[in-house]
């Protein structure tokens, strides 16, 4: 099976509390894989869901660099367990 882009969501940012909302886009179905792009100020480090949660799977980071003192990238991506129930749901990252 090939592997095909499906949908995107919304950028988000949030520089003054210490969780960032990510809102999952609808039409997600199960075992569709999402991926959560992080750049954070003066290298927060950011957490990820570490169970599953709403119908997606524990989240994985599989990039997390920084720039010394001024940021850090963190990539992680987590498995669709039920795509009705992911669709729309919230991811909580806190950072």
């Amino acid at each position: 099976m090939a592997v095909a882009f499906s949908v995107t969501g919304a950028m988000v940012g949030n520089a003054t509390t210490t969780t960032l909302d990510i809102i999952c886009p609808s039409g997600l179905v199960t075992n569709d894989i999402l991926i959560g792009f992080i750049n954070s100020k003066e290298n927060q480090v950011v957490t990820f869901p570490s169970t599953e949660v709403d119908g997606i799977g524990a989240w994985t980071k599989f990039v997390e660099s920084n720039n010394t003192t001024a940021q850090r990238v963190t990539i992680a991506w987590a498995r669709v367990t039920d795509g009705t129930n992911a669709s729309g749901n919230t991811v909580s990252v806190t950072k």
